[in-house]
């Protein structure tokens, strides 16, 4: 094939001689396969784009052209391997682990890959099981990444459900809540949204929740229904009072928010009272009710 092609060897080499980056390299070893079929030529040059980054300190983001260089050019799933659990060992934060696992899962070498994904997958949940200070969101995290690699449902599911176990809070609830939903889940996207509304103790904590709401772009019915929800348990005149006023300020639904005034109207005394005047005239339009409604 050599002697055949020579002068397209003869060429090739000198581009080689010229290379000095790994991208052109693996240019090169891309242009080799398709144009001169020689699988060895095309291993070397990625080997030499390999041995340029190495001792340049490990990143994912820079070694990944070469493990997707390796998997389209070469049928070497041992090199493969070696790619990928290097990457697995040195992928200590949560953004090039799943870059790490959804790669794995979309490589040519499709079974390697998906088996890989797996195990990197499973190492880390031992590993978050394993330690005391894991969080809620780092499982949910593990979901997230979980799903996006092998778009298995129901892996994510039992992620997502032992991450709900930890959660606390609302603010953590609306988080899993947010990931059923992007996983098309939403009957339990509903199902954690009305667990976080349950779990606001006072009325900030109704306005952080519909704000974070807001957020995903939930449509307005949506929205005045979770935040019923969440008014609904509040039994302090003062928490039901800044329940109120988030209806004007989060949700910007001046009509509703005057009713609501309607209803609170004289549950409050003294100073209370006072403050409520003072939020309702802000809040709330006072001709709402009058026979002359300006407009």
């Amino acid at each position: 094939k050599r002697q055949a092609n020579h002068a397209r060897y003869m060429e090739f080499q000198q581009l080689e001689k010229d290379a000095v980056s790994a991208k052109q390299f693996l240019a090169l070893a891309e242009r080799v396969r398709l144009e001169l079929e020689d699988p060895f030529y095309s291993a070397k040059l990625i080997e030499a784009a390999e041995t340029l980054l190495d001792g340049t300190g490990y990143q994912f983001s820079r070694y990944k052209p070469i493990l997707l260089a390796v998997d389209k050019n070469l049928d070497d799933t041992e090199w493969l391997s070696r790619l990928l659990d290097r990457a697995a060992e040195n992928a200590t934060d949560f953004i090039a682990f799943k870059d790490l696992v959804v790669t794995a899962a979309q490589l040519k070498h499709r079974e390697l890959g998906v088996s890989k994904a797996r195990a990197y997958l499973a190492m880390r949940e031992a590993a978050l099981a394993a330690d005391a200070d894991a969080t809620v969101y780092d499982l949910a995290k593990l979901a997230e990444a979980s799903f996006a690699a092998t778009r298995d449902v129901a892996e994510a599911g039992r992620l997502l459900e032992a991450a709900r176990a930890k959660a606390k809070d609302h603010f953590a609830l609306t988080h899993i809540g947010r990931l059923y939903a992007s996983m098309g889940n939403s009957a339990k996207a509903d199902e954690l949204f009305a667990a976080a509304a349950a779990a606001c103790p006072n009325g900030d904590a109704c306005i952080q929740f519909i704000d974070r709401l807001r957020g995903f772009a939930l449509p307005a019915e949506a929205l005045k229904k979770w935040y019923i929800q969440c008014g609904a348990h509040l039994n302090k005149p003062a928490d039901k009072l800044r329940w109120a006023e988030g209806i004007a300020d989060a949700l910007n639904d001046k009509a509703w928010a005057t009713e609501v005034y309607g209803q609170l109207a004289g549950q409050f005394s003294g100073a209370d009272a006072a403050r409520f005047e003072l939020s309702r005239r802000s809040r709330a339009d006072l001709n709402y009710f009058g026979a002359t409604r300006r407009h």
